[in-house]
């Protein structure tokens, strides 16, 4: 991805990007969110009024703006391929399939032109060597992230491709997982991480399962089952879903946070905050980040736990058991207070009732 451009304005931040590889089509992708401007050539059938007074149409390229409704990526592999195939596709190897990849973006006319009233809706199709303009009001800390991570070229074109080709390296990973094996083909390490944790993810949680199970079975013989197989251990150190993975966040506890793109990218404004604080908050304690592709099996994975889940540095304090702890500690409390104060009335009494027999006894001269 080549940045040519990039201007702050009192509307916000506006990136001119020329898309130079599948990869780059996959990182728009990602990078668009609903309500922003995308500007870029389009073909748009055009009537005109010939001499003889009749009307014909032809075809016609434009610049059009259009205001972001949705996104949708396109890669010839998903449309009739091999798996391995839609999958090199889904992960921007440098492959025919792959190179066919372009994105659908559908909005409404923001700018009005000769040819496009305002308000019309129109979809652009963007793919390799294409130029766009992209508008958002603000760039937050994970757009900034995105940039990053799509390596936009400060070094000349022929450069940034020769790095891009010594980084792709394509690799086999036999993923075996639950008893299936997956072929799948990837383009750097980082895929290998994700199919790794996501593994280690389903590990626990099948171990919490057996943990949960034999203890339902046997109260005794699952203590010392749990404790001789790190059961109840792994259990507790991961957790799903936006509330525990928040709570997580919030006290440090989270060594690995995987996160769906599509969780990101689909969010809407208030829920994007709330995601990017939670990444800010992993990365700030010395976290890890993975993000996981929708279109990967590892991702399908992640999108059945809702998208958000962490393998965890130390275990969760339940808030129900907290609460309940609380309680009976306040009861104990309680109970530990009038007993004391049972006590002291009763040496009160004490005390009294020898003052009394005191003044009962006389002295005669």
């Amino acid at each position: 991805m080549r940045l040519l451009k990039r201007i702050r304005h009192r509307e916000g931040i506006s990136l001119r990007l020329l898309i130079e590889d599948a990869d780059d089509v996959w990182f728009l992708y990602n990078f668009i969110n609903k309500g922003d401007i995308v500007k870029g050539l389009t073909i748009r059938r055009v009537h005109k009024e010939t001499a003889a007074g009749g009307v014909c149409t032809e075809t016609k390229k434009i610049l059009l703006s259009i205001r972001v409704v949705s996104c949708e990526f396109e890669a010839a592999a998903a449309a009739g391929g091999t798996g391995a195939a839609a999958a090199a596709g889904s992960l921007g190897l440098s492959s025919a399939a792959a190179a066919a990849a372009r994105i659908r973006i559908a909005g409404t006319v923001c700018v009005e032109t000769p040819h496009a009233k305002l308000g019309a809706h129109h979809t652009l199709e963007l793919g390799e060597n294409d130029e766009v303009y992209v508008q958002k009001e603000e760039m937050d800390r994970e757009h900034e992230r995105q940039l990053k991570e799509a390596g936009i070229a400060t070094e000349t074109t022929a450069a940034a491709a020769a790095k891009a080709a010594a980084a792709k390296a394509e690799a086999i990973v036999l993923l075996i997982q639950g008893g299936l094996a997956n072929l799948i083909a990837i383009s750097d390490t980082k895929a290998i991480r994700q199919a790794a944790c996501i593994d280690q993810f389903y590990r626990m949680l099948n171990n919490s399962y057996r943990s949960s199970s034999s203890s339902s079975s046997s109260s005794s013989s699952s203590s010392n089952s749990s404790s001789s197989n790190g059961g109840y251990q792994q259990s507790s150190l991961v957790c799903y879903g936006k509330e525990e993975v928040r709570r997580a966040a919030d006290i440090g506890a989270i060594k690995i946070l995987m996160i769906g793109e599509g969780l990101i990218r689909n969010a809407e404004t208030k829920e994007r905050k709330y995601l990017i604080r939670v990444l800010q908050d992993t990365e700030e304690k010395g976290g890890e980040i993975l993000s996981f592709s929708d279109h990967h099996p590892s991702g399908e994975q992640l999108n059945l736990l809702g998208g958000i889940a962490a393998i965890l540095r130390y275990p969760l304090f339940d808030e129900e058991e907290q609460e309940q702890e609380e309680q009976e500690q306040g009861e104990e409390q309680q109970q530990q207070q009038q007993q004391q104060q049972q006590q002291q009335e009763g040496e009160g009494e004490a005390v009294g009732g020898g003052g009394d027999k005191k003044e009962d006894v006389f002295f005669w001269d």
